[in-house]
């Protein structure tokens, strides 16, 4: 299973580098990072989603997303 995850990073990847404006891969791709624990990278991720023109809806998912993300980084720094 943990194989298919590295996979289909390494997929998503691929296409964004022949379809960088490919919104939908930004987020993929940004919520498998966060899934393996990379979180900064998949707050990165999204971040160059918005830059590619999303639509209204992902927008917000986007922005949704990322503030959750940031929540949770705050908070376990803190307890460290």
């Amino acid at each position: 299973m943990q194989n298919k995850i590295y996979l289909a990073l390494e997929a998503y990847e691929r296409l964004l580098q022949k379809r960088p404006d490919y919104v939908p891969g930004y987020i993929q791709l940004g919520l498998l990072c966060i899934k393996l624990g990379i979180i900064s990278r998949g707050i990165e991720v999204l971040r160059a989603a918005l830059s590619q023109r999303p639509t209204q809806q992902e927008r917000l998912f986007i922005r949704l997303e990322i503030e959750e993300r940031k929540k949770f980084i705050h908070t376990h720094r803190i307890g460290r």
